[in-house]
């Protein structure tokens, strides 16, 4: 192999190592500054069921299970009920579809 060969292969292999090497440590330091970030979530208070004079507490208990579950589902929902989603998207697909009239020259 000539020297100018071995030369480049020399400054490729270094130039690649460093960039690599680089690379792992930005990685490593995004992942301390993750750790060190985190937030522990509060734990929330369990809602109270409404108390009705001489209520079942089996009734209570399934009232309060359904309040549970019905909350947890709202704050898991993708959007919000209060926003027309179903419309917009349906605007914006109708528009992807359609063409602009423009065509290349080849």
């Amino acid at each position: 192999m000539n020297s100018a060969m071995a030369a480049g292969l020399q400054l490729t292999v270094l130039g690649m190592g460093l960039v690599f090497l680089l690379l792992a440590l930005l990685w490593g330091l995004m992942a301390l500054m993750v750790r060190l970030d985190r937030v522990e979530p509060a734990v929330a208070a369990a809602p109270e069921a409404p108390v009705a004079p001489g209520m079942d507490p089996a009734k209570r208990a399934a009232i309060l299970t359904a309040v549970v579950r019905y909350r947890a589902a709202r704050t898991t929902s993708a959007h919000r009920d209060d926003e027309p989603t179903g419309h917009w998207v349906k605007i914006g697909r109708t528009r992807q579809q359609q063409s602009t009239g423009v065509r290349r020259r080849t």
